[in-house]
Parts: C-alpha cells; structure tokens; sequence
C-alpha cells in the first residue's frame, strides 16, 4: 500500500483460512494453521512467493498440532521468532507449544489444561507475549462472578504451569503495550500500569470511567474516558488533551469569542488554530448557553440507535 502496488487478487491468497488462522510475529514472519499443520512465510517473501505460489504453495510447514485447529472457536499466538505457540481452544481451554526450529516435527507440548473457575463463567481468554526469544505467555481471563455478577479479570503468566500474577474486580477495559512489557488496566477510578516482567505497579492516572485504553507506542497511552480522550506518557508522568468524547452543555461565548464545554469535572475551551481542547478557568460560562453563532448551529436529538 505505501508503494501503491497493488497485486491481482489471485496472488494475494496464501491458504485455506480465516482471520483467526493468521499472525505476525515481531520478527516479520506471517505463521498461519491449516487444519493440524502450522505454516510459516517471510513478510519481506510474500510478493515473490505469490508469483510461484501455483507451483509450491505459500510457506514452510513448521509443525503438526496433536489436533484439528478449529478457525471458528479457536484463537492462537505465537512469541518473537515463532519458537513457541499458544492456542485458546474455545474460551475453554489453553494449549502451549515448543516448535522445531528448521525442521518440520511435531509440536511438543508445554502446557495444557482446561481453564475453570467454580466462581465464575469465563467470558474470554486473550494472550500477549513480552518482547524477546525466550519469554513466557501472559494469558488474560475475562470472567463473570456467579454469584455477585460482577466482572472479574485475572491475568496468569507461565513458569511451568500458570501463575496467577493479578487479580482485578470490575476493570472496564486493559491493554498491552507493543512490546508486551506494559499492562495497562483500568479500576477503582483509575488507570494503572504493571511491568509484566515484575507485576509492580509503575503508575497511575486518575481518570473517570475509561471506555478503552490503546497504546500509540511502548510509552504513551491513549485513555479513552467517558468525557475526554487523553494521551498519557507514562514514563514521563505527564499528559494531554487530545479531545471530548462527550459534554453535559456546549457554549458559543460570544462575549469572548471562544467555543467552551462543559463536563462533569471541568471547562474546556477549543483553540481553533491548534485544534485542541484545554480547560480553562479564566473565562466563565455563559448564562445561556447557544448552540448557534453567525454561521454555524448545532443540532441535537436523541436517535433510535443508543450508541
């Protein structure tokens, strides 16, 4: 896409597949299952390939699974150098592999057991790997608690068998940051941040209810509250306003010639020019609020569609 090349349909098929066959490794290998047997290509050989891809089909087998991988319920992962995998069989149960380097054998298992919890209905497994050749699997939990209903999340890293390392009640949403060295959850009015190498806390953000969190690299953290979106550095303990996500009143300020909003914390007022939102104390707020000027006029209503 950055070159604006764009190859014929026919070379783009690499296998028989759905979206959860297929991932990246950070060393820019595309690893895919078919059935039992696990593929590997290189990123940097996909156009060459897909020329003779008739001819020799796309990618080296790598291993055989001891079973059927399903594309419908599973889930897979694999870490930096496609050393090792890590299947989620329907939300049920989790399987770790080694896997032969060079040469096509079958894939020797870790780890695999069932995941239960006599307390809880799990809702949903995801994995992510640290950075580096020779890291363990962190496995997320999702899961719902039978008897308050609340929702529980609980994240295991692997030592041999897997080691319960933190135990959240009522997150409303986590991530990793890319190199997997980062997690980011957010509970009890804030937005924490674990070394997964250490699980010490190694920051925190006030924030009101967060929706979504994302990182834009290993550093800065996009917090995506109910009201505003801001940008967190978490290393340097400092962040921005990058935008509002929602406002109890909307202000044109004709007295002072400026666009305001009000949330349930604070004033914002817009800077067209730089195009950012900041709060602002120095100006009050109308008495009435306008939701027209000279040119411009905002309609609200309420849609059939809630979201």
């Amino acid at each position: 896409m950055q070159r604006k090349v764009q190859l014929d349909e026919k070379f783009r098929v690499i296998g028989r597949a759905n979206i959860n066959c297929v991932n990246f490794t950070r060393s820019q290998q595309l690893v895919y299952i078919d059935y039992d047997i696990v593929y590997a290509l290189n990123v940097s050989e996909l156009y060459t390939m897909a020329l003779y891809s008739s001819y020799i089909g796309m990618g080296a087998a790598i291993a055989r699974l001891p079973y059927a991988f399903n594309n419908q319920k599973d889930r897979f992962s694999v870490n930096d150098d496609a050393s090792q995998l890590f299947v989620i069989q329907n939300n049920k149960s989790v399987s770790y592999y080694a896997l032969s380097q060079g040469k096509f054998a079958r894939a020797e298992i870790l780890y695999s057991q069932p995941v239960v919890d006599s307390q809880a209905n799990v809702l949903s497994m995801s994995v992510t790997w640290p950075e580096g050749k020779k890291t363990a699997p962190v496995l997320f939990v999702e899961s719902l608690a039978l008897y308050s209903g609340n929702r529980i999340l609980k994240v295991y890293a692997f030592d041999n068998i897997l080691k319960e390392k933190l135990n959240v009640q009522e997150p409303s949403c986590f991530a990793s940051n890319p190199s997997g060295t980062k997690l980011a959850c957010y509970f009890s009015g804030a937005v924490n941040v674990y070394d997964t190498s250490t699980w010490k806390k190694l920051a925190s953000l006030p924030s009101e209810t967060a929706a979504c969190l994302l990182w834009r690299d290993n550093d800065v953290l996009i917090v995506g509250g109910q009201e505003v979106v801001r940008a967190w550095n978490v290393a340097g303990g400092t962040y921005k306003t990058l935008f509002l996500a929602s406002a109890k009143k909307v202000f044109w300020n004709s007295k002072a010639s400026l666009i305001q909003a009000q949330t349930s914390s604070s004033v914002f007022t817009y800077n067209a020019e730089k195009n950012t939102w900041a709060t602002d104390s120095n100006h009050p707020l109308p008495a009435r609020n306008s939701v027209q000027n000279g040119r411009f006029r905002v309609y609200t209503a309420e849609s059939k569609n809630k979201k």
